[in-house]
């Protein structure tokens, strides 16, 4: 799939009329394919940055250390030979087309494997028991940045349907350029906002899974998320667990009003640092009811004015 598409709109108003500024060219034509670079970082930093507890000194170095970790844990969920000579291209990749593109603050390849990776593995053991309960899965990764933990997952899940949705074009065009040189045929980006998306008939509530990571606070996220999760289906978001348990508190009347309900919340076992020193985990919502069509409010309303308590 390769390419950065814009939803079709028909029908569906302003959110159509919104979109359509969207359209036009292919955010890929004209782009030329960067060529990654095998980084020549190789620093002193502990391979989990601030939390140095997890490496013995055993003179490898911070990448050997944090790419042995990962892929010693990601085996434990079916990681094959081929799939780990993908993973090593795409940390290559988005390092190498980070330095044009700014689309992380992680510059050192080493840090790929110990923050975006690690933080995607932690979702494998949600995915694996919500599969179970469906034919196909048809996942989406919603505000996907440099394309984690959507890649990821389209890598160690190739049987899924992931789609990539972010709402900045260079985003976008980095997933495309990523998906077509990984050979990722189950997997696709969308340019678009998630307010916008919501109202799409091709995307709303058309997914077994819906994922955020930390992209607003959980009573905005609600609102971006569940129209697009089908009932049955689960949102799942990833989120520093002591702030999180604050905004699911905050949170729970949207969850409700917008179809869904709290079942859980499972912690980060490799115990990843977030940048502000806490502990990453996973808040997974079911998705009981259709959600009112006025939701997603329009582009931005969910942010300023979030639903209240």
């Amino acid at each position: 799939m390769g390419f950065c598409s814009v939803p079709s709109v028909r029908g569906f108003g302003s959110a159509a009329r919104r979109l359509r500024v969207l359209s036009g060219r292919s955010p890929v034509r004209g782009f030329r394919h960067f060529e990654p670079r095998r980084s020549e970082l190789d620093s002193e930093q502990s391979a989990l940055g601030d939390d140095g507890r997890t490496w013995m000194s055993d003179g490898s170095s911070p990448l050997q250390r944090a790419s042995k970790f990962f892929f010693e844990n990601a085996k434990k969920y079916g990681l094959g030979a081929d799939q780990e000579i993908i993973f090593k291209e795409f940390a290559e990749f988005l390092i190498s087309y980070n330095e044009k593109v700014n689309l992380t603050g992680l510059k050192d390849l080493s840090l790929i494997y110990t923050k975006h990776y690690l933080n995607s593995l932690v979702l494998f053991p949600v995915l694996d028991e919500l599969r179970k309960q469906a034919r196909s899965f048809k996942l989406i990764d919603v505000g996907s940045g440099a394309g984690i933990p959507g890649i990821p997952i389209a890598i160690m899940r190739p049987d899924f349907e992931v789609t990539l949705n972010d709402a900045t074009k260079k985003k976008c065009t980095f997933h495309a350029l990523a998906i077509e040189k990984l050979g990722l045929s189950n997997a696709q980006s969308v340019w678009a906002r998630a307010e916008d998306l919501g109202h799409v008939e091709e995307y709303r509530e058309q997914y077994d899974l819906t994922i955020a990571r930390s992209v607003a606070e959980m009573n905005t996220l609600v609102e971006l998320t569940l129209p697009l999760t089908r009932v049955g289906g689960h949102f799942v978001a990833m989120k520093s667990i002591e702030p999180g348990k604050v905004e699911l508190k905050n949170a729970r009347n949207a969850i409700r009003k917008l179809g869904g309900e709290i079942l859980e919340i499972k912690y980060d076992p490799y115990h990843i640092p977030e940048s502000n020193g806490r502990r990453m985990g996973v808040v997974v919502i079911e998705k009981l009811r259709e959600t009112d069509f006025k939701y997603p409010r329009a582009p931005g309303v969910p942010t300023k004015q979030p639903l209240k308590r």
